[in-house]
């Protein structure tokens, strides 16, 4: 096994069809990581932090943070998180803004967020007040992708939950737990944040009364370490990931920031090595493995053709099928609706190539247009199919989307789902299709040109790349043994 930096065990060709992302890194510790205590309040403390992000023993990427107050009287929070690796020795570069404005009863006023990958695509958010509801707008390229609407009694942003906390006086055993908008997808999710003291082991020499706050996101976990002296916290950090952000200045920042991207691979980095069998045994038509970890039971583990034996709080057992090709050359049923919201004028037009051909062929002629059009490289898009066309180049999450897209002009009920495939000795994670006919959810996959995908694929959720932030609390504590 070659160590991150190195080069690579898995070819060149198959290092191009495989793709992991830092846009979630960016989002979640964004939203999650702890702001400046500054209630707005009369004599709000306007500030500036800075963090030097590691991930393991890599420097990454920096994480910089102000409060301050609009002309107006309102609260404003900015962030800015930059981040620069490598994905399958591919250099990747990413920062996202975020500025939120709040009322000084902490009610959300107005929304920004834009994420800059260093491609043409830029994708961007708008929200802002509009009598009782508070209305959001996502557009990737300038092209408005979805629009959301929420009333404003009923939802708070990540942000200021973390203020309305630190208004109160901070001792152990707070708890307080908030509805908010979830940064990746912007559904409603709750939060809990919790203060606690610190272990010894987190409190520095030159600090003394340090408390521990923990913002809890379903099974995420990010936690920030705070001196009452100095509310400002010294360290935020992403246990499940191995991720945490260190407080420093901005020439610390910037001198990260000019460096070449970090020596660590994210790719490998999240891998799982699996135990048991030495590789999926595909000429039985069917696998059995096993699946430990925490959050596995917020997961789509269930499926036709991946069906759950055995299941506890943190085990899973999975029998994985390979469906019989014939299984794609039925029609599709038409209980299942089409998604048409991702359908656009050049995508039909595409899809019109191999719109009146059965499932199978469908199938084998997008993929292979796809793979004709559009360059294998790892990207760090937040992706919709239109962007994949104009900037022709993606990894697996744009080459599902893209797929799904095609096939939904083409009249057929598809989904994108991510998990794991197995490559050369590892699990990665990955991102590919399903279609429903013949009465069952077939997979493909296209950036693998497989048709139906393999037994090498786990699936472990469901949704386009704003559902992968579940992933995010058990991917890299995934454990997997493939019972032969």
């Amino acid at each position: 096994m070659n160590p991150p930096g190195e080069c690579s065990p898995l070819s060149r060709r198959r290092r191009e069809r495989v793709g992991v992302r830092v846009a979630l890194l960016c989002l979640l510790l964004t939203a999650c990581g702890k702001p400046e205590p500054a209630p707005p309040a009369a004599g709000i403390r306007e500030s500036e932090t800075w963090y030097v992000a590691w991930l393991g023993s890599e420097k990454i990427g920096y994480l910089r943070k102000t409060v301050s107050r609009t002309p107006e009287g309102r609260l404003r929070l900015y962030s800015e998180n930059y981040v620069s690796a490598r994905t399958l020795q591919h250099p990747v570069r990413m920062k996202a803004i975020e500025i939120v404005e709040a009322t000084p009863d902490f009610q959300p006023y107005r929304y920004f967020q834009k994420i800059e990958t260093g491609l043409d695509a830029v994708y961007q958010v708008k929200g802002w007040l509009e009598g009782d509801q508070f209305k959001i707008e996502v557009a990737s390229s300038g092209n408005i992708i979805k629009t959301k609407s929420f009333a404003t009694a009923d939802l708070t942003f990540p942000q200021l939950a973390d203020q309305k906390i630190l208004s109160e006086d901070l001792s152990p055993g707070l708890r307080r737990t908030f509805q908010v908008v979830n940064p990746v997808d912007f559904l409603p999710i709750r939060i809990t944040l919790a203060v606690d003291r610190a272990p010894p082991d987190k409190i520095p020499a030159d600090r003394s009364n340090v408390l521990r706050v923990t913002a809890a996101l379903g099974a995420i976990e990010i936690v920030s370490y705070v001196d009452t002296s100095d509310p400002e916290p010294f360290l935020i950090e992403w246990p499940q990931m191995e991720l945490k952000y260190i407080r420093g200045d901005k020439e610390a920042a910037e001198r990260v920031a000019s460096a070449a991207p970090a020596d660590i691979d994210l790719a490998y980095f999240a891998a799982v090595v699996p135990t048991g069998g030495s590789a999926p045994p595909e000429s039985s038509g069917r696998v059995r493995v096993v699946l430990r970890g925490p959050g596995l039971g917020d997961l789509n583990l269930s499926g036709d053709f991946q069906k759950v034996i055995d299941k506890s709080e943190e085990q899973v057992t999975l029998e994985i099928g390979w469906p019989d090709i014939l299984a794609l050359a039925d029609r599709p049923s038409a209980a299942s609706p089409v998604d048409s919201s991702v359908v656009t004028p050049a995508i039909r037009k595409i899809a019109g190539l191999f719109r009146e051909r059965p499932p199978l062929e469908f199938s084998r002629g997008a993929i292979r247009w796809m793979r004709a059009h559009i360059r294998q490289v790892p990207t760090s898009l937040v992706p919709s199919a239109d962007d994949v066309l104009e900037i022709r180049q993606g990894d697996c999450n744009e080459f599902s989307a893209l797929f799904h897209a095609l096939a939904s002009a083409a009249g057929l009920p598809s989904k994108i789902v991510s998990g794991v495939v197995y490559m050369d000795g590892k699990y990665f994670y990955h991102s590919w299709n399903e279609l429903f006919v013949g009465g069952h959810w077939v997979p493909v996959d296209p950036i693998l040109n497989e048709v139906p995908a393999s037994l090498k694929h786990i699936k472990l959720i469901e949704g386009d790349y704003s559902a992968s932030w579940r992933l995010a609390a058990c991917l890299r504590t995934l454990r997997i043994d493939i019972l032969n």
